[in-house]
């Protein structure tokens, strides 16, 4: 009978559901997803696989474990760590599309309105007009990975009447809601006439630097910028330099390079940039869609390992996703 060890938070809730999904084939053990390596160690010492968000160096030394279940999509210590090159990794890309979407949205409109400077003001009490907006509508938008993340994002600029071209990675047809895909090869010339800039990519070696000092100086002075990706995918100082030049109508960060962003970055003091700590994909303790989406992949996976049947999800450790 395989063991699988289960961290997730409200593990106990599913407990049952898990263990008639094994029938009989596994052996369901619950720890607190905010239990010390020791607890783990000692309890991961003869199971076969994990769900839940272990840190990578937990599991070096366990021979026994084929399979790890993670909560997020980004995979990046897990398929740099050598050691883990024999586990089976499955994330939980598909479940943050919609959640993350919204906030890309949130921030776009958020800066497109002035809504930060106005802010200021009524906590003031200043009865002010800050000048005009940044309309969406006839806007071009050039987002950077066209996967579940960005493909949700495009939908909802395309609602909102803007023209929509994907950068990926390989050249294709493109398809609704794109407008136009491109690759790297072509995304210098895009930067330079498009509108809005919108980084929904995982963190690899391909993707790292993407937009560096040269790259976000073709930007157009007027665009707006979103990244909830990765933070490396972008240059922070190059970043920092040109809105300090005002460069940009405005930024939008829900990841940053470094991460946290330390509290005396200038970043932090420019008004028309918008950061939030890492939490547009959020699922546990903050979205209870997204928390239910990431159960039912991790579910449909343990069906798949007790059955010895292909997993959903599984991370390519040569793409780094």
């Amino acid at each position: 009978m395989k063991k699988i060890l289960v961290m997730f938070p409200e593990a106990q809730q599913y407990k049952a559901k898990m263990e008639q999904i094994c029938a009989g084939k596994g052996q369901i053990i619950c720890l607190p997803e905010d239990c010390n390596e020791e607890d783990f160690r000692k309890n991961a010492m003869q199971v076969q696989a994990v769900i839940g968000d272990v840190p990578p160096q937990w599991l070096k030394g366990l021979q026994n474990i084929e399979w790890l279940q993670i909560s997020w999509a980004g995979v990046g210590p897990y398929v740099q760590d050598d050691s883990l090159q024999t586990v089976k990794l499955t994330n939980a890309s598909g479940a943050y599309g919609e959640t993350i979407a919204e906030h890309v949205m949130g921030l776009t409109l958020a800066l497109a309105r002035r809504i930060p400077e106005y802010v200021k003001h009524s906590v003031k009490g200043i009865w002010k007009d800050c000048g005009s907006e940044w309309n969406l509508r006839d806007k071009k938008a050039l987002i950077l990975g066209v996967g579940d993340l960005g493909t949700h994002v495009a939908y909802l600029l395309k609602a909102f009447g803007m023209q929509v071209t994907g950068m990926c990675s390989r050249k294709r047809e493109a398809e609704e809601p794109f407008s136009r895909l491109i690759t790297e090869e072509e995304l210098e010339e895009d930067l330079q006439t498009s509108d809005l800039v919108c980084g929904c990519l995982p963190e690899t070696e391909k993707t790292a630097g993407l937009l560096n000092a040269s790259r976000l100086s073709m930007t157009k002075k007027d665009s707006i910028l979103i990244n909830v990706g990765r933070g490396s995918l972008i240059d922070t100082n190059a970043l920092t330099q040109l809105l300090q030049q005002n460069h940009f109508w405005g930024v939008g960060l829900d990841v940053t390079d470094p991460e946290p962003l330390p509290a005396d970055h200038p970043l932090w003091k420019l008004k028309n940039v918008i950061i939030t700590p890492h939490v547009a994909g959020i699922g546990f303790g903050h979205d209870t869609k997204t928390r239910d989406d990431i159960w039912q992949i991790s579910l449909e996976n343990l069906k798949r390992f007790c059955k010895d049947e292909p997993l959903v999800n599984l991370v390519n450790r040569q793409n780094g996703y």
